[in-house]
């Protein structure tokens, strides 16, 4: 063996004895002096009546474990970075080990939580997954290797493939009294994940306020298939002009339209 720093000569391991040992040795660090986290090399070779062999092969062994078990990786909280058919996943480097992590592997099955195959490895803290249907769990995991191979994987992160409604369009007027409106809407790209749930917000009638009204909340929440509605107003309201939009919700989030009547 060498002294771990790759450039030493080697040593005989001079506990070992083959008509004691035979073909397995134990070498115990403390005996000879061996520094954890450093590369070792072994060879050997052997001996008979006619005299020495060549040396074998170098076998390098790291002195230290695998890496410990990773956390599982999670849907990155940038909302722009995944989509209904890809998701963004991020994942925590691991720190203090005792041999330097060499690169982190990403796992996923096929939706069904059996298959699974690797879909990247590399230093690198993120993946984005494409190609995804749009609506289905996956699971996913991830394992980090060093110089002595794969350590443990981490627990399996089920991620569904959904993101919150996109293309929501501001609802339109169907008719309109001095105290009420009628308004409909139409159902928005759910994002891979259903519509649960619309709500329609008003400004004050001055346009600087904002849209800070959610019109009739009890009436209009957790109602996905409705899509039209009539609301009603103070009569001191009469004359104003009222902005609306319309905001569109899933299990992810809730989207406000960018438009306005």
């Amino acid at each position: 063996m060498d002294n771990g720093d790759l450039t030493s000569y080697y040593s005989v391991v001079s506990g070992y004895s083959y008509s004691v040992h035979g073909f397995t040795y134990t070498i115990v660090a403390t005996d000879y002096n061996m520094q954890v986290g450093l590369k070792y090399r072994f060879r050997i070779r052997s001996r008979n009546a006619n005299g020495w062999s060549d040396y074998s092969d170098t076998l390098m062994v790291g002195l230290g474990p695998k890496p410990c078990k990773p956390a599982a990786p999670i849907k990155s909280i940038d909302v722009s970075s995944s989509s209904d058919t890809s998701v963004k996943l991020v994942w925590n480097a691991l720190s203090y080990q005792t041999l330097k992590v060499d690169f982190m592997t990403l796992y996923m099955d096929d939706g069904l939580g059996v298959n699974f195959r690797k879909v990247f490895s590399g230093d690198s803290s993120e993946f984005t997954v494409s190609n995804l249907t749009s609506g289905v769990v996956y699971s996913y995991y991830i394992t980090a290797t060093n110089f002595n191979g794969e350590g443990e994987a981490s627990e399996i992160a089920k991620i569904k493939s959904c993101v919150a409604p996109m293309n929501v369009k501001a609802p339109v007027l169907v008719q309109q009294t001095s105290t009420s409106v009628q308004l409909k809407w139409h159902k928005p790209h759910d994002g891979g994940c259903p519509i649960q749930s619309y709500s329609i917000y008003s400004d004050n009638g001055n346009e600087t306020d904002g849209f800070i009204h959610n019109l009739e909340q009890h009436a209009i929440k957790n109602q996905p298939y409705l899509f039209e509605y009539l609301f009603t107003f103070a009569t001191s309201m009469t004359g104003s002009v009222i902005r609306f939009k319309l905001s569109a919700q899933n299990e992810i989030a809730s989207t406000l339209s960018d438009n306005y009547l």
